[in-house]
């Protein structure tokens, strides 16, 4: 993974004049807006809820200044950013998306939902991207009426600072699907790869299960958390320890990786560590509720 915070990042590397519209209000739903206003592409984020509509405003004002911090944006600078990004509940606002970004959480059957709500509202030529790496492409696609125009889209956090995209295709997925993807994505100043529609694609099928094992090394007693971080970063370059890293992709959605990795391929190397099922029951996820492996001051947790 790429990480370049280039303050040329802001140019758009190919001009794109379609519509794109973000599906969901976390914290990716709203990095992967701030990566699009950053190469000059309007979008609009549909958050889920009225509540989540009122709470993703700040954080996304937190979120560009953070940003502004590594890039070296003026708050003028900042400000020309955020106008380029609405957040809405209306599907209105989305009907006329030439793409979609769908960036929620949730189970198989609530992201079928979704869909199904989603092929209802869009123009019929509306091509709907997922950023998961945990549910099958396939199975979203087949809750709509144009599968051919379902993919996936994984990006990686935080988006405006590493530059891959996995573009997956389905069993169903065009060619034109992938080509418009692709577009995008060079739109957006990123590196891609394609990957068949399997739990975890390249990357997550890697990094997921090394995670996994380090929080098996830190159960087992093998090193404190702060020595397995440091002995990766230096042992094997890795710009970031494994349960540092975890807490930025959230323990929630490690735990949610492994588990459909383990369903898939009923390999013992993916079922998850009960040390990791107790961190999430606890509710102690990571850098976006403040503590997981560490603990994190209320600044730090806003930038997640």
């Amino acid at each position: 993974m790429t990480n370049n915070t280039s303050t040329q990042r802001d140019t758009a590397a190919v001009s794109y004049d379609k519509k794109v519209a973000v599906v969901g209000a976390g914290s990716m739903g709203r990095s992967i807006a701030i990566c699009l206003a950053m190469h000059h592409i309007p979008t609009v984020i549909q958050a889920r809820s009225l509540d989540r509509q009122k709470r993703a405003i700040p954080l996304l004002e937190q979120s560009l200044a953070e940003c502004g911090e590594l890039f070296d944006w003026s708050e003028e600078e900042q400000q020309e950013l955020l106008s380029r990004i609405k957040v809405t509940v209306d599907n209105a606002d989305i009907v006329s998306a030439n793409l979609v970004i769908e960036a929620t959480s949730g189970t198989l059957e609530e992201h079928k939902d979704l869909y199904r709500d989603l092929d209802a509202v869009l123009s019929e030529g509306t091509i709907i991207a997922s950023i998961t790496s945990s549910i099958s492409i396939t199975e979203l696609g087949n809750a709509t009426q144009r599968p051919s125009l379902v993919a996936g889209m994984h990006f990686f956090n935080p988006v405006p600072l590493i530059d891959l995209v996995e573009i997956v295709s389905s069993q169903h997925t065009s060619q034109e699907t992938l080509e418009q993807i692709q577009e995008l994505c060079d739109a957006m100043g990123k590196d891609t790869v394609y990957v068949e529609d399997s739990p975890g694609y390249i990357v997550n099928r890697m990094l997921i299960p090394m995670i996994n094992e380090a929080i098996t090394e830190l159960a087992q007693g093998i090193g404190s958390i702060e020595d397995i971080d440091r002995a990766m970063r230096i042992g094997a370059s890795h710009p970031m320890g494994p349960l540092e890293l975890a807490d930025w992709i959230g323990l929630d959605t490690c735990l949610e990786i492994l588990e459909g990795l383990f369903a898939e391929f009923m390999d013992s190397k993916y079922r998850p560590h009960p040390l990791l099922r107790r961190k999430v029951r606890a509710g102690q996820l990571g850098r976006k509720v403040g503590v997981g492996f560490y603990r994190y001051t209320p600044e730090e947790e806003e930038q997640s």
